[in-house]
């Protein structure tokens, strides 16, 4: 039985013209949870956490995936753990 790990991404749009556009494409990759995260001056993260199996290249495909998302000007890795 393969188990899964809980991971928790904050992706930064490139301006947040582009926050709705960024939050829906992440959204349609499968996130079990969204949150706006404030990082400063009127720019907001968009907080995602995803359910990935513990299988190789799972986690970097994911990762690529976001990171191939128009607009997203970065993502990063804040939390994760095993799903009991």
């Amino acid at each position: 039985m393969v188990g899964a790990v809980i991971v928790v991404f904050k992706i930064i749009p490139e301006d947040m013209e582009f926050f709705e556009s960024v939050k829906s494409a992440v959204e349609a990759l499968g996130s079990k949870r969204l949150e706006k995260e404030p990082i400063g001056f009127g720019v907001e993260a968009v907080k995602a956490t995803f359910l990935v199996p513990e299988e190789d290249g799972k986690m970097d495909e994911l990762e690529d995936n976001l990171n191939s998302i128009e607009h997203v000007a970065g993502v990063e890795v804040v939390h994760m753990s095993r799903s009991l």
